[in-house]
Parts: structure tokens; sequence; C-alpha cells
């Protein structure tokens, strides 16, 4: 196969051995898109911590009426039928106060800086000054944040194929194989989360006293 020759930017002459070169205007807008994709990057991290611990303290207040009150699927239904709408709360206000933080400027700030201090290792007070001129025009590349409904809807493989392998956090000498079904969960029929299944579940109890009556 042969490879796609370089082009170079400024005369427009294509060659098998001519280096591919950008402008100062294309090295801004791939500064700006980097800052923005590690914006965004941070934001699901940071969010799924919040999720863990949202999740973690749902579980414990759970448990905690399991043990100690006498009929708990009363507080089981309350907490899990309204468990979609903090969620989707709490990502909202993530979305605020990294909006308010102003998080993409600072990061394409730093993105600036570390050229900035390249070009001037490389290039010198010229180098340095010619970056630092080029970053003053420079715009963050706005991209929104998800929302939480495209968090949960979000399908990472073709309608109707099995799921990707798990991804193990070490090397087994053995392989481990899910089973065949864990593959295909939530393939078919209405998406709805384990939590909501649970809520309705819960609607079907009935307490002792109704169900002497």
């Amino acid at each position: 196969d042969e490879k796609m020759p370089a082009v170079d930017k400024n005369n427009g002459v294509t060659s098998p051995h001519a280096r591919t070169t950008y402008t100062w205007g294309d090295l801004e807008s791939i500064k700006s898109k980097a800052a923005c994709a590690i914006d965004r990057c941070e934001f699901l991290n940071s969010s799924r911590n919040k999720f863990t611990e949202f999740r973690a303290a749902e579980a414990g207040k759970i448990g905690f009426a399991i043990r100690s009150r006498s009929q708990p699927h009363l507080l089981m239904s309350k907490t899990l039928s309204t468990g979609l709408e903090d969620a989707s709360s709490l990502l909202d206000a993530q979305q605020k106060r990294v909006s308010e933080a102003k998080t993409g400027l600072k990061r394409l700030d730093a993105v600036n800086k570390y050229v900035i201090d390249k070009e001037k290792h490389t290039g010198g007070e010229e180098g340095q000054k010619a970056a630092e001129n080029s970053a003053k025009s420079t715009q963050l590349f706005k991209r929104p944040y998800p929302l939480y409904a495209e968090l949960y809807n979000l399908r990472t493989h073709e309608l109707g194929k099995p799921r990707e392998q798990p991804l193990g956090p070490c090397t087994l000498l053995q392989a481990y194989q899910p089973n065949p079904a864990a593959l295909r969960h939530g393939m078919q029929g209405t998406h709805l989360s384990s939590m909501n299944s649970m809520a309705k579940s819960t609607k079907s109890v009935k307490s002792p006293k109704a169900a002497e009556e």
C-alpha cells in the first residue's frame, strides 16, 4: 500500500518526501479542541466519582432501613422511584459547578502556557513571542457537557450484537469467559435500569397487614 504523500500547506506542493507543515491557525484550532476534550474527560471522571458517592449513600440508606425498620420496602420504593431524578439532578449540579468555575478556559490557558514554553525552548525569544501573539486570538472550542439521558442511553455496540468482552485490572493465566447471556443483557425490550425494575417490584410488595385484609 502506498502512503498518502504529505502536503506542504505553505506552497501547496505535494511530495512523498515533504513534511506536513501547519500554520499558527491550525495549531490554535488543535489546542482549542484538545482543551475541550480534556475538560470533558475530567468532567466525566469527576462525575463518575460523584455518582459512586451518591449510589453508596443510597445503598447505605436502604441497608439501614432493612435492618432497622419493620416495613423497609416503603422506604426502598420511595428511594428507588426517585433515583433517576436524583441522579439527573446530580449531573446538572456538576455541570453548573464546572461552568461557573470556567474549567475549560483554565485548561486552554494551561495548554497555551505549555506551547509557549516549548516554543521558547526550541525557537528562542522569537518563537516565544510568536506563540504568545497567536494564543491571544484563541477561542475555546465549545461542546456541551453530556446530559444524564445521553449517558444512560449510550450504546457502545451495534444493535443485535453482543457487548465487548470486559477488561480486567490484571493479566490472568487463564482467560475469563463470562456467561454469554451477560453479553446480551439489556439488548432486548425497553432499556429499563435495574433501579427502575427494583422500584416497580417493591410497589407490588404488600405489607403483612395489607395481605391480611
